[in-house]
């Protein structure tokens, strides 16, 4: 209709009309680009929001995992140097023996849990990082996420020697039956402290283990700075 009305007014030299109907058609042309970058600044905005929203609950699930870990990991080392006391006094106290038994059963475990923020992995990953709007926070995630890929291969490379002799721990210790159908460690019901004090291996192979599963704790420590940064930018962007 309009390409029309412009055809007749240059057919009949109607430069007012001309210039009203072309002024009509760059307006409508830019109002629709404007609606449309509009609409495209609002479904960004309600992604960058999102995108807020899935880390701070991505953060707050590792924060409670790591929690739980290092709690996990701190009762492993103790209990094993309550086992090393017991040994080096050749005796176990009584106060000392539901510690022992952990030890033995649990000596070698380590927490396994989730520890990458899977919202900035798919970001990463989409090359969408640009939703997150604060400098900060992108620095501290991306400072996160290197932490966390040097703590799980550091933390690859202790399974071979903590997996090296699998039973050493419960060499001299009675176990539970295994029940059929049953998986999970087996409980220690007994020990045989004198045995394990005589056995230079067995000490060394102690020895050895508390240093690594010292070591597997400070490095979940490291996690524990990351997480904290993260938070502390997330708390500043808002």
């Amino acid at each position: 209709m309009i390409l029309q009305r412009l055809t007749n007014a240059f057919r009949k030299q109607d430069w007012f009309t001309v210039f009203i109907e072309t002024l009509i058609v760059v307006l409508g042309v830019f109002l629709g680009l404007q609606v449309n970058n509009w609409n495209a600044a609002r479904q960004e905005r309600a992604q960058q929001a999102l995108v807020e929203t899935r880390l701070q609950d991505d953060f707050q699930l590792l924060d409670e995992e790591l929690t739980g870990g290092l709690e996990w990991q701190a009762n492993i080392i103790l209990s094993l140097d309550t086992l090393r006391t017991a040994i080096r006094r050749g005796e176990a106290l009584d106060s000392e023996d539901e510690a022992i038994k952990y030890a033995l059963a649990y000596g070698r475990a380590y927490p396994s849990f989730p520890r990458k923020s899977a919202t900035y992995d798919e970001l990463l990953s989409s090359g969408k990082l640009s939703l997150i709007r604060d400098d900060a926070l992108r620095a501290a995630l991306a400072d996160y996420n290197e932490r966390i890929d040097n703590s799980l291969y550091n933390i690859e490379q202790t399974r071979a020697p903590i997996n090296f002799d699998l039973l050493f721990l419960t060499k001299y210790a009675e176990l539970a039956p295994i029940r059929q159908g049953a998986t999970g460690i087996q409980t220690v019901l007994g020990y045989d402290m004198a045995a394990m004090a005589q056995d230079e291996a067995f000490r060394e192979r102690l020895e050895i283990l508390i240093v690594i599963q010292t070591w597997i704790y400070t490095n979940l420590e490291s996690q524990r700075i990351g997480i904290d940064a993260v938070e502390t930018a997330m708390e500043s962007a808002k």
